[in-house]
């Protein structure tokens, strides 16, 4: 009896382990069909003669387990057709590989394991018509907490607008763990980008775009908002549920940090949360990391919305920036920010190597939204304007005299 049970054991491995899917047509128009497989490791191998030709294959089940690893190799070409969501455990994308998820209900979730993408991700939005929730699997792209590496000339495209800006009940972006960019693509969102408790690592430049297509709902256009075209007019949310159906919000903490040149066009940061921006290792005064508006708000399911600017709201902004140049960190609308009683600043020290309570005039300082460590130094020819200036009143003196 335990004999015969042998090759049964054996085949039943086999099947739960096999990690070799081929994809072998060389023809877009004519994919290789692949259907479910019963593994935990889907590793998309290129099927050409030459193992490097572009191939084309439609994956027509949902990938649904804890310790679903999928792997892309290089030139696979994959289309997922399954009429729900993708949830994967890790993802590894080879150079020249893409994935494309076409049904509306194609979400993607990332979970458990790094994601290391080299390749081009394009998903078609995600939508549901049953009561989801802000803290549920409402989402077009979700990582959950992990680290999702975009290299080489990997690029995102994220396509679908699911109810207006406000809604938390729609399908939108949520980031979470590590997001780390650096990629000469773009990763384009329609729908707005929201933060939670995150790490944002910046090592290339303006990749990011945020609320492209929010034009696709009347309710944002009453609003007055616009599709965004780059990173520097892209609006991103930092921003917490607590996961039942009050849809109640909670406090944030995101860290960016930029080593090379960014510009931001809105960071909307929820009232309670800290923000860390840090940009020290920008040593050259052209390649700045700029945020052109910085607000604090309220908002959940159940207003209407936007923003709320007045003295009951509450940040703590932490800035670590290049104390040799005074062209190294921007935030425009920053004077503003210090007039609300509720915002707490905090200044890295590089001499000591930890933050100190920010007092604006003594150890930080800000010219036109430029944040320094020391006064802002007269050009040269500024200072002649200023000599000029007092020796005209000092002319105008002695004549009325």
């Amino acid at each position: 009896m335990k004999k015969s049970l042998i090759p049964i054991m054996l085949a039943f491995a086999s099947m739960a382990y096999a990690t070799d899917i081929n994809v072998t047509s060389v023809d877009s128009a004519n994919p290789t069909q692949l259907t479910k497989v019963s593994t935990l490791a889907f590793d998309f191998k290129n099927g050409s003669e030459s193992g490097l030709d572009n191939v084309y294959g439609t994956y027509t089940a949902r990938i649904n387990a804890d310790k679903s690893i999928v792997t892309i190799a290089e030139n696979v070409h994959l289309d997922f057709t399954y009429n729900d969501s993708q949830i994967w455990s890790g993802l590894t994308m080879a150079a020249g590989s893409s994935i494309n998820l076409t049904e509306a209900k194609g979400g993607l979730r990332l979970q458990k394991n790094a994601a290391t993408i080299r390749g081009d991700i394009t998903i078609n939005g995600f939508k549901h018509t049953s009561d989801y929730y802000f803290g549920g699997d409402n989402y077009a792209l979700h990582i959950k907490g992990i680290t999702a590496n975009f290299r080489g000339n990997s690029s995102l495209t994220q396509l679908g607008v699911y109810g207006a800006y406000n809604d938390f009940s729609r399908s939108m972006n949520r980031i979470s763990g590590t997001f780390d960019v650096n990629t000469t693509g773009k990763l384009k969102f329609d729908d707005y980008v929201y933060f939670h408790s995150s790490t944002i690592i910046l090592k290339s430049s303006n990749s990011l775009i945020s609320g492209a297509g929010v034009e696709k709902n009347a309710t944002n256009v009453d609003a007055g908002l616009k599709n965004a075209t780059s990173q520097a007019d892209s609006t991103f949310y930092f921003i917490n549920g607590n996961g039942d159906k009050s849809y109640e919000l909670k406090e944030c903490e995101v860290v960016i940090n930029a080593s090379a040149a960014n510009e931001f066009g809105t960071f909307n940061v929820y009232s309670g949360s800290t923000l860390k921006l840090i940009s020290e290792t920008l040593k050259d005064g052209t390649s700045a990391f700029k945020v052109n508006e910085l607000n604090i708000f309220t908002e959940n399911a159940t207003t209407e919305g936007a923003t709320a600017m007045n003295n009951d709201l509450s940040l703590t902004l932490q800035l670590n920036f290049y104390e040799g140049n005074s062209d190294n960190m921007f935030i425009g609308n920053l004077e503003e920010l210090i007039d609300l009683a509720d915002v707490k600043f905090q200044v890295y020290n590089h001499s000591l190597s930890k933050y100190e309570d920010g007092v604006l005039g003594e150890n930080f300082f800000i010219n036109d939204g430029w944040i320094s460590r020391t006064p802002e130094v007269p050009e040269p020819a500024e200072w002649a304007m200023i000599f000029g200036a007092i020796a005209l009143g000092f002319v105008a003196y002695r004549r009325r005299k």
